[in-house]
């Protein structure tokens, strides 16, 4: 595989990163009950590994001697502000999920390169475990549990 490949694939994978619906649940407004305020300790970290993960992929993008363009924050975010945690949960679930099949895509295409692949593997796996903890918030959320 050519670097320049590797380089356009994890400047990709770095601008989906940042377009994700996930941080902006802390950056807004959102109303959180007090059933669900536990949970956003949860939601926080995951968060917090979301900014390492997109560390990581702009420094291993910058090894290949790629230069990350730039990128805005996802415009379907702009309405988090104001609504319930439980409105918004499924909207996060698809995007994580969306994320986690964009990244087995590139898995596969980044094989030639293995830091890349392994590092895209690894933060798949996360997207995943975010995506089946967010599916099972959303569904205690809409139970009302």
């Amino acid at each position: 595989m050519e670097i320049t490949r590797a380089q356009a694939i994890l400047g990709e994978l770095l601008e989906a990163e940042e377009r994700s619906l996930l941080p902006r649940l802390l950056e807004s407004t959102v109303f959180v009950d007090s059933q669900a305020a536990g949970e956003l300790g949860i939601v926080r970290r995951m968060v917090a590994e979301h900014q390492e993960d997109a560390r990581r992929l702009f420094e291993t993008l910058v090894e290949l001697d790629g230069r990350p363009g730039p990128s805005v924050s996802e415009i379907r975010s702009a309405d988090f502000h104001y609504v319930d945690l439980e409105v918004l949960l499924p909207r996060v679930l698809a995007d994580q999920q969306q994320l986690a099949a964009r990244y087995g895509a590139a898995a596969e295409a980044l094989n030639d390169y293995r830091p890349a692949a392994d590092l895209v593997r690894e933060i798949a796996g996360r997207h995943r475990t975010r995506a089946e903890y967010l599916r099972k918030l959303a569904e205690s959320a809409a139970a009302g549990t």
